[in-house]
């Protein structure tokens, strides 16, 4: 892989912190040639965090990442899996990921709207990954958490974010060649133990294409179903509507609120039994 693309020039995360964080933003983006990365990264010894994601060569990096037209001198080394009911000519494949890390990086905890396989290709990967339902737990900002360190003592935690000490953690371990199958909405949190070298592919829900529910500007993977994205909005102006009553009648029409959105769910699970 170093002599191959050795010259080719990507953007990287770079940052003085291991645990990045999407919403602070506590890493600036830079350009470096693939070897300088990749020496870099692998050295146990260097000063700063490196990530590398591949985004198609898109200036504005608005180009759906696609590892054999992105990095065609690599994309043979590279073996879509078998085991997946679509091969990679597939039109249900949305995305083809590099990923590179350096050692300590954690990667905000997040979900995405498509489901995906993260192979871990070289090094050692934690994750841990919460269920969907988790969502009253996570304090989200969107598609991510404001929680940057998951693992910090839940007393810390529980300080600022009371409530994630409810959340269910599922925690695994990725070696040399193993992968993991991260479902649609699952929200996942990754810690490159040592210099890690990943592919994720990432692929649409054949139902939900078929009805256009993805957003065409979507180039991640992580923005919300167009359905959703406007409930989500008529959520906000459904505050916007009460923001100017007086405080408690703020909170009570909001209470009708939640106990719509409460009939609502359980009114979809008694549907689905």
């Amino acid at each position: 892989m170093y002599s191959k693309l050795q010259d080719r020039e990507v953007c990287v995360h770079v940052s003085n912190q291991p645990k990045l964080s999407f919403i602070s933003k506590n890493f600036e983006y830079q350009k470096m040639c693939m070897g300088n990365l990749l020496t870099a990264a692998s050295d146990n010894n260097y000063k700063k965090t490196l990530y590398f994601r591949s985004i198609g060569r898109h200036r504005r990096g608005k180009e759906i990442a696609n590892l054999k037209r992105d990095f065609p001198e690599i994309a043979d080394d590279f073996n879509f899996p078998s085991f997946l009911p679509f091969d990679e000519q597939s039109s249900n494949v949305f995305s083809t990921i590099l990923r590179i890390a350096s050692p300590g990086c954690n990667l905000w905890t997040h979900y995405d709207v498509m489901d995906n396989l993260l192979i871990n290709v070289k090094g050692c990967k934690t994750l841990v990954l919460f269920p969907p339902s988790d969502v009253p737990f996570l304090y989200l900002d969107k598609d991510k958490s404001k929680i940057v360190d998951i693992n910090a003592p839940i007393d810390e935690i529980n300080s600022t974010f009371p409530l994630f000490e409810k959340a269910t953690k599922y925690e695994t371990v990725l070696c040399d060649g193993q992968a993991i199958f991260i479902p649609a909405f699952w929200f996942h949190n990754v810690t490159s133990e040592t210099f890690s070298i990943g592919v994720n592919i990432f692929w649409k829900n054949p139902s939900l294409a078929l009805n256009d529910v993805y957003d065409k500007s979507d180039s991640y993977g992580n923005k919300d179903l167009i359905p959703g994205n406007r409930a989500l909005s008529q959520i906000d102006q459904a505050f916007k509507h009460i923001q100017n009553l007086p405080f408690k009648h703020q909170v009570f029409y909001s209470h009708l609120m939640i106990n719509k959105i409460n009939d609502n769910i359980n009114r979809i699970a008694n549907k689905n039994e």
